[in-house]
């Protein structure tokens, strides 16, 4: 694998059970799953990529995804999305004792904008809409990335990507709450 394939990684969503990944990774590095965490993925993933000397890509699917209705991604435990927070700061932390933060900002950046703002802040606002929670993984991103509208990877986002995370950085969340609920309704 070669440095140029890293930043591409950190863009692909950090999702652990479609990987394979060797133990003496694990035990080498010392990256850990988080025990009991939201965004364990994101926490980890990354952090392995990192590390990993040899990445492979197959074609043929050797997983089938499953919808539970108390996983994760349809659960509806507001306070539980701070925990994106500690993941995102692991990545942020792992890349600067690495020493590369400078190298890879735009990256962890883009990252950080997508589960912060448009994953975590959006699935609070659609359970409640005046949800502090909202407020704290906003000002984590602002305080980290405050120069994020230059970034090259969001604004090639799509426009309803660019457009909630504008009114997310403005706390314009019932406007946020309309669009998310309008945009689930049209879906189904």
């Amino acid at each position: 694998m070669t440095e140029a394939v890293i930043p591409a990684l950190l863009l692909a969503a950090p999702n652990a059970v479609n990987k394979l990944w060797r133990r003496s990774l694990f035990l080498q590095s010392g990256v850990r799953f988080p025990d009991r965490q939201w965004f364990e993925d994101l926490a980890t993933v990354p952090r392995l990529y990192l590390r990993a000397g040899t990445i492979r890509a197959f074609s043929r699917p050797w997983y089938r995804y499953l919808r539970r209705p108390g996983s994760i991604t349809n659960s509806a435990g507001i306070e539980r999305n701070r925990e994106m927070l500690a993941s995102v700061a692991a990545v942020w932390d792992d890349c600067a004792a690495l020493g590369r933060t400078a190298r890879l900002h735009d990256e962890l950046e883009a990252m950080a904008a997508y589960h912060e703002l448009l994953t975590s802040v959006t699935r609070v606002n659609l359970l409640d809409p005046k949800s502090p929670v909202q407020d704290a993984l906003r000002e984590d991103f602002l305080a980290r990335f405050p120069n994020w509208r230059q970034n090259p990877y969001l604004r090639r986002w799509p426009k309803k990507h660019r457009l909630l995370a504008r009114l997310i950085v403005r706390r314009r969340y019932g406007l946020v709450h309309l669009i998310m609920t309008a945009n689930r309704r049209l879906r189904g």
